[in-house]
C-alpha cells in the first residue's frame, strides 16, 4: 500500500512530465507559426508581384470577365467559348510554394479582383493554416 507521500511524489513526477510535454508542444507550435507566417508573406509577395505584372483592367461588379479570343467560326455564330471549371487549391500548411503558384494561376485565370484575393485564399486554408489565419485576424482586429 502506498502512502500519501508516495502518491504526491508520483503526481509531482506526472505533472513534471506534463510540463515538459507542454513546453515541447509550445516550441513546436512556435516553429509552425513561424513557417506559416513565412508562407503568408511569400503568398503576399506573389500577389503583389502578380498585380504589378498584370496590365490594368476594369471589372464591373457582378460581371465575370471573359477572355478575349480570336474570331473563329463558333464566335461568328455567337456560340460562347467553353469555360473550364477549376477549383481553388486548398492549403493545410504543406508545400506553400506549389500552393502559391497554383493560387496565382487561379487568380490570373479567373481574373480575381485584388480586393477579393486574400479573403478567397484565407477561405481555402485548412487545419493549422486556418487556425493560424484565424489567430492572426483576431490579433490584428484587436490592435485596430
Amino acid at each position: 500500500m502506498t502512502t500519501n507521500k508516495e502518491r504526491i511524489e508520483i503526481l509531482e513526477q506526472g505533472v513534471g512530465g506534463l510540463q515538459d510535454e507542454v513546453q515541447r508542444l509550445g516550441l513546436g507550435m512556435n516553429d509552425r507559426m513561424q513557417r506559416l507566417e513565412e508562407s503568408l508573406k511569400a503568398l503576399s509577395d506573389v500577389v503583389i508581384s502578380s498585380k504589378a505584372a498584370q496590365p490594368s483592367h476594369s471589372v464591373k461588379q457582378g460581371h465575370t470577365p471573359q477572355y478575349q479570343h480570336e474570331e473563329t467560326e463558333s464566335s461568328r455564330l455567337n456560340i460562347p467559348p467553353l469555360r473550364t471549371k477549376i477549383e481553388f487549391p486548398r492549403f493545410a500548411g504543406d508545400d506553400p510554394t506549389e500552393w502559391f503558384n497554383r493560387v496565382a494561376q487561379f487568380f490570373e485565370f479567373q481574373r480575381t479582383p485584388e480586393d477579393q484575393k486574400v479573403s478567397l485564399a484565407a477561405f481555402h486554408m485548412e487545419g493549422e493554416a486556418n487556425q493560424w489565419w484565424q489567430w492572426l485576424n483576431r490579433t490584428y482586429k484587436k490592435e485596430n
